[in-house]
């Protein structure tokens, strides 16, 4: 038991800095995790968080000593683990976890220590244990891969041993915690230990070396397969003065993987980051230490268990949970919140035109409608974005009335186009439109919103009557203009009424005394209106811009 337990009673040497960053403790045992169970036994030693039901949230694998054999002489065999998982019944920001159960019916515990990670080594969706250690004949830590085949039954697990995975045993009397993260960015997960190897000087004395092995994975995506040990890899040489217990994850959101750690300093227990600095070649490196601010140092009544990261709550960064035991807060599991992302939410109104596509973080939209989308800010943290999109269609039919052509999509501006040169008709800038030739046309729509579309083009033929002549014998003037207007009548019909409408039709002026010359106009702010003047025969339409 020596070896377990001098894990905490280590030293450490070197100058360690405060983090800058904040994790804030929250409480003992949050979301429902369990520190034991019913009892009062089976004390969490390392918590493990995985996606067990791949349904989108993290569920809790709770390990530890189930029971220590005092009698007689010590063997391993005298130590007995548990392993017990707590489903995650709430969602990935709003964690609920139920009472704990059995990992499975009959764990196939090793001969030795029991330190496990969880990973899908072979991409088949079932979560798999890579353990440190069992033991050789020798006593020997061998690394061992449980590669799970079945969710049910007794028999779920295949365990490969040092000869398929090619990683030679430690020494008996070392201690190694495994983690696995993908240090190399290649798409699959690579093996670090973190502890001590028992060493013999050459007095023949043995000590209790710190020191990282590293593992890259080199297999195919189905079959993991390591080459390996390196000894403190990646810049780690220079945090070795004493053992660090270490998890990995990106703690501040940078893009690469950082470590963050248990060791002592002085007669202290301490939390500590290694931040890693890539390398432009992609290569980690590891080149900072700094105690985590917001942990405290434990005391020599005081302990931590190795820590976890995890992002149960959500929002974008990962935080920290631990088994401790503290005189301040009591023992159970700890939960200290990275204050590094705090959840934000936007409300945005977007107007776009039908046919288009809107993206908002990764998602596109074509539709009208209301969405929450969740994107990633800069600095890594969960957005939600409320959207209320409208896409705007414009009606694009044209309606043919005797010698008038008239778009029927009202309140937005009118460019008439001649279809056999597709230039523009200067003046032809109304809703309606009187052609003076037979002919194909069209009408280009334009909204405030800066959407357009075109009609098709319609064949027209100007009918047999003299109306046409007669309704270009009515003209406005002066136009624009800023607070009159004249209706000028020289055709032979009499004018019974003048209306003037703006863009959306709203009627606003209509006159029928006879009287249409200098009409007031100072009652109308500056726009564009329509002037519509009605004879006994017809009517004509006129587009009067009013200028203040």
């Amino acid at each position: 038991m020596k070896y377990i337990l001098s894990v905490i009673s280590l030293s450490l040497c070197c100058v360690i800095n405060l983090y800058s960053q904040s994790f804030q403790y929250k409480n003992n045992n949050p979301f429902g995790l369990e520190f034991t169970n019913g009892t009062g036994k089976q004390s969490a030693s390392k918590l493990l968080f995985y996606d067990m039901e791949g349904d989108g949230d993290l569920d809790a694998v709770v390990t530890g000593i189930d029971n220590i054999d005092y009698s007689g002489s010590f063997t391993y065999s005298k130590i007995t683990y548990f392993v017990v998982v707590q489903e995650n019944i709430g969602d990935k920001k709003h964690p609920v976890f139920a009472p704990r159960k059995p990992f499975m019916t009959d764990f196939p515990f090793p001969n030795g220590f029991f330190y496990p990670v969880i990973g899908d080594m072979n991409h088949d969706g079932r979560a798999d244990f890579m353990v440190s250690s069992g033991l050789d004949k020798a006593k020997n830590l061998q690394t061992l891969y449980y590669e799970r085949k079945s969710l049910e039954g007794n028999d779920q697990y295949s365990i490969f041993g040092p000869d398929t995975l090619k990683l030679a045993a430690f020494t008996g009397g070392s201690l190694f915690i495994p983690e696995l993260s993908d240090f190399d960015k290649d798409g699959d997960l690579d093996l670090m230990m973190s502890g001590y190897q028992l060493e013999t000087d050459s007095l023949g004395n043995n000590k209790q070396q710190p020191i990282f092995m590293y593992a890259k994975n080199t297999g195919s995506i189905s079959k993991p397969k390591f080459l390996g040990w390196y000894q403190n890899p990646y810049g780690l040489e220079n945090y070795t003065s004493t053992a660090h217990i270490s998890t990995t994850g990106d703690i501040d959101n940078d893009g690469d993987i950082d470590m963050l750690t248990l060791s002592t300093l002085d007669t202290f227990k301490v939390i500590s980051v290694i931040k890693n600095s890539i390398m432009s070649n992609g290569k980690p490196n590891f080149n900072n230490i700094s105690l985590v601010n917001g942990i405290q140092k434990a005391g020599n009544s005081e302990s931590y268990s190795p820590p976890t990261l995890a992002d149960l709550d959500g929002d974008g960064d990962l935080d920290i949970f631990m088994a401790q035991n503290l005189k301040n807060t009591g023992m159970g599991i700890g939960y200290y919140e990275n204050n590094s992302c705090v959840s934000s939410t936007a409300n945005i109104n977007i107007i776009a035109c039908a046919g288009q596509s809107v993206t908002i973080g990764n998602q596109a939209f074509t539709q009208s409608g209301q969405y929450q989308v969740l994107s990633k800010t800069v600095g890594g943290c969960d957005s939600i974005i409320n959207a209320d999109l409208m896409f705007v269609s414009l009606d694009n039919a044209v309606n043919q009335t005797q010698n008038t052509l008239s778009a029927v999509q009202t309140g937005v501006q009118y460019q008439w186009v001649d279809c056999q040169n597709n230039f523009p008709i200067t003046g032809a800038t109304s809703q309606i439109f009187q052609p003076l030739a037979n002919g194909k046309y069209a009408v280009r729509l334009k909204d405030i919103n800066g959407c357009e579309v075109v009609s098709a083009c319609v064949d027209f033929i100007i009918s047999g009557n003299s109306e046409i002549s007669a309704e270009h014998k009515i003209s406005i003037f002066p136009n624009p203009t800023g607070n009159f207007v004249t209706i000028k009548n020289e055709s032979s019909y009499k004018i019974e009424s003048v209306s003037i409408t703006d863009q959306t039709g709203r009627l606003l002026m209509k006159l029928s005394d006879g009287n249409y010359e200098n009409i007031n106009l100072t009652g109308l702010s500056k726009g564009i209106y329509i002037i519509e003047t009605k004879t006994e025969k017809f009517k004509v339409h006129h587009q009067l811009n009013i200028m203040k």
